[in-house]
């Protein structure tokens, strides 16, 4: 069971013995301010304010950033400080960072003209009536170039022991000069008179932001997407993506400083096209690209970045689309005299597909990588291929991470994919680009198909997958996607036509596998549900280990857990509930409209989660076997056949839900191994509406780990790798189960149509993790614990919202 702590539990609300200073009016005026901030904090409010703020401004929220640097005020390193998207004070909330009471936080970013920094600083509840110090916020600004070197300050001082009007967010406001553009380092310093035992985690800084006017085209480009968005999803999903989109926003801020800090100039390309010539494996690749009236500046760039590719060993496929733009055709027969390109004219318009498979025919190399007409190749794309490829002999095909160029020619946007998902790739064509594949294999399918187009690359992968599951995974930025007005690289939306043909080949794919299933469309344009038909009617048996709440009236939460499992659509299932305590009236009569059965289990001293649960499966009769706390409550009532639809393939050994706090929170998603610590939740208490990290809090997708709060595996599995340990009795012993699921060769899935509402107390955090089970957890999976492959090493391992490590 995975107990979890957070040490600034007490953010939610004041201390129970809270003892309020100052005189009659400052408290009349503290609580007429929490009256405002809760009604400017009702959701449609909100929502309308931040939806208008967005509309006007540029936003870089830094408190969604990684610190460039976070030193203690003595100098030493310190990593005290953690996130809060949701924190409350006096009933106004902010998406905070939380830190000592000494601490220096700082960051870096790139503003433009007429930009001014927004902030909110508080003290934490916790320490309100533990002491009557003050505690210092300030804020500094700094240009990166001799123009902008001077300092820009605000502060704030806060003593919440004998004001009552500091026991709330205050708020920061600092005006930067015109001539401040560009790169900026921005540092937050807290100084506090406090004792050790309370720095830590003492005070908090919200919503810390840098924001400057956008331009009048830049906000008709928004308006037009959210009609395309509204067009196609309705206002609700056309809400939810523009309030998530602002974080997209965010990290481009940090991916500029990442992207420049990794640009090869000329010298490193050098050096690795020397490294190349040294490989023991050399292997042909043939670059395919069709063209069709590609504007010459575009053109002349996509060639231009395979003449510059640090390996040699390249040919290039090229296939003029019965172009009609003279321009067109003047660059490709500048091209021709390389005798390493291939040139081919089409007399008629034949569309990608064909295109693609005429310049296939002309494709001699062992692999085939495909480039875009308007897309370009990092200088070290084909040197990491074939790098990769003396390592893995064995490969069939490899994905790369991609980014794009913006009008401007800008890198944004990178998609930092996770090793080989193929739960993911039934959810969205993630892999994408930069795809090379084994010539022989694509022959073996004959190429593309000609009728899908839009997702024609997409029904090659999956029939790729038919044939071979030696898929690789390159953590590189290899492949820029260019984006205009009308590609796909701007958004799905402009190329409907291009999601109902990936519908069309995840049906062809389900017909061809014997997978009986339906394509439901998903969350956004270009995701989709690949919802199994469930064969036959395999019994699950639903543990449920809980003492029995002896001692509450009308059976406490375990009564509300057992009325709401009768709601559930899927019927052939069995409830047993596992109790070391008497099952009272109310929990009795609950159980009356289910099939169950009462396993009593001998009181554990100390409790021991993973022995219970041992038990319990022992008598259980179910081929599936479900974990289910007795604080979850049913929601979907499609959750059972959600995630039995995954259960009952042998590739996959466990199954995940989604799980909601009562205020709509997030509290699992899937777990992050290696991240917080051995393991943390994905995006844990962010908005129940959140996608998350490309939708990854909204498609099945593979993950390391899932809860046993709520958890699917079949029964010959949990036999085979043992059961829980009980050597981990209360806490890690859900992510050693699945690791040990996983090292037995099955696949663990997450599923958001599996969802429910987890009761635990919405104030816990972060994963307590004993000394002893930490140490055992490192021993036995070391280095299994320092990259999980469902979360890309580019991604910060401090942090478990995805953002990019800076």
């Amino acid at each position: 069971m995975s107990e979890i702590v957070d040490p600034a539990r007490a953010s939610d609300s004041p201390p129970s013995r809270l003892q309020r200073p100052g005189s009659a009016s400052g408290r009349t005026l503290w609580t007429l301010r929490a009256l405002l901030a809760v009604t400017a904090d009702w959701t449609p409010v909100a929502v309308i304010r931040e939806l208008w703020r967005d509309y006007r401004f540029h936003r870089v929220s830094l408190t969604s950033l990684t610190p460039v640097v976070y030193p203690s005020t003595s100098g030493e390193a310190s990593f005290t400080f953690q996130s809060n998207p949701d924190m409350r004070i006096a009933g106004e909330h902010h998406e905070a960072l939380i830190c000592s009471g000494n601490s220096l936080l700082s960051f870096q970013t790139a503003v433009d003209v007429r930009a001014r920094l927004v902030a909110y600083c508080a003290v934490m509840p916790r320490v309100w009536d533990s002491t009557s110090e003050s505690w210092n916020f300030t804020v500094m600004i700094a240009g990166s170039n001799d123009s902008n070197s001077s300092v820009h300050k605000g502060s704030a001082t806060l003593t919440p022991g004998s004001r009552v009007s500091d026991r709330r967010w205050r708020s920061l406001r600092v005006r930067l000069p015109s001539s401040m553009t560009g790169t900026v380092t921005v540092t937050l310093r807290t100084e506090a008179r406090v004792d050790a035992a309370m720095s830590d985690s003492s005070a908090a800084w919200g919503d810390v932001a840098l924001e400057w006017p956008r331009s009048r085209s830049e906000r008709r480009r928004l308006l037009r997407r959210a009609l395309q968005w509204l067009r196609w999803s309705g206002l609700r999903q056309t809400t939810t993506y523009a309030l998530g989109r602002r974080r997209l926003e965010d990290q481009a801020a940090t991916y500029t400083r990442w992207a420049e800090a990794r640009e090869l100039d000329e010298h490193a390309v050098e050096r690795l096209r020397q490294e190349t010539a040294e490989f023991e494996y050399r292997p042909l690749i043939s670059i395919v690209t069709p063209v069709h009236n590609t504007p010459a500046s575009v053109l002349e760039a996509c060639l231009a970045s395979v003449r510059g590719q640090a390996y040699s060993g390249w040919q290039h496929c090229i296939v003029d689309d019965a172009s009609t733009s003279e321009e067109t055709r003047k660059v490709l027969e500048r091209v021709v005299t390389d005798p390493r390109v291939n040139l081919v004219r089409l007399e008629r318009n034949m569309n990608i597909s064909a295109a693609q498979n005429a310049a296939l025919k002309r494709a001699k190399g062992d692999f085939v990588a495909f480039l875009d007409h308007d897309d370009e190749l990092a200088p070290e794309a084909l040197a990491e291929v074939v790098r990769y490829l003396n390592t893995h002999r064995d490969v069939d095909v490899v994905y790369s991470i991609e980014d794009k160029l913006d009008e401007r020619g800008r890198r944004c946007d990178p998609h930092f994919k996770p090793d080989w998902s193929p739960e993911l790739l039934l959810s969205y064509m993630y892999p994408c680009h930069l795809m090379v594949i084994r010539r022989e294999l694509l022959e073996e399918i004959g190429g593309f198909r000609v009728g899908l187009e839009g997702a024609q690359d997409y029904d090659l992968l999956l029939r790729l997958t038919e044939r071979t599951e030696n898929i690789g995974h390159i953590p590189r930025v290899l492949y820029h996607w260019r984006k205009s007005e009308s590609s796909t690289a701007a958004g799905e939306t402009n190329k409907l036509w291009a999601v109902e043909a990936g519908a069309r080949a995840l049906e062809d794919h389900a017909r061809r596998t014997g997978t009986g299933a339906s394509v439901l469309p998903g969350p956004s344009p270009g995701m989709y549900r690949f919802q199994r038909v469930i064969r036959g009617q395999p019994l699950v048996s639903i543990v449920i280990p809980t003492t029995g709440w002896p001692t509450a009236v009308d059976g406490g939460p375990l009564t509300r857990c057992l009325r709401s499992l009768a709601a559930t659509d899927y019927r052939h299932f069995e409830v047993v509930v596992a109790t070391d305590a008497a099952v009272t009236a109310p929990v009795q009569e609950a159980l009356q409209s289910l099939p169950h059965r009462i396993v009593e289990c001998a009181p554990d001293k100390p409790f021991n989660f993973s022995r219970k649960i041992n038990e319990a499966v022992r008598q259980t009769s179910g081929e599936h076997i479900v974990l289910f706390n007795d604080d979850l409550e049913v929601m979907t009532p499609g959750w059972l056949a959600a995630m039995l639809e995954y259960s009952q393939e042998s590739p996959i050994g466990a199954v995940g839900a989604k799980l909601l706090y009562p205020d709509g929170r997030l509290q699992h998603i899937g777990m992050l191994v290696g991240v917080c610590g051995i393991a943390s939740h994905a995006f844990y208490r962010w908005a129940g509406h959140s996608t998350g990290y490309v939708g990854v809090a909204v498609v099945g997708r593979n993950c390391s780990a899932v809860t046993a709060a709520c958890l699917m595996t079949r029964r010959v599995v949990f036999d085979q790798v043992g059961g829980f340990d009980e050597a981990l009795p209360v806490d890690l012993n859900d992510v050693d189960f699945c690791l040990r699921v996983r090292a037995a060769g099955y696949r663990i899935v997450f599923t958001p149509y599996a969802e429910l509402v987890h009761h635990e107390s919405a104030s816990i955090g972060r994963r307590l993790q004993s000394p002893e089970e930490f140490v055992r957890m490192r021993e036995r999976w070391g280095d299994n614990l320092e990259r999980d492959p469902y979360y890309n090493s580019n991604l910060s391992r401090n942090f478990s919202d995805y953002r990019l490590q800076a």
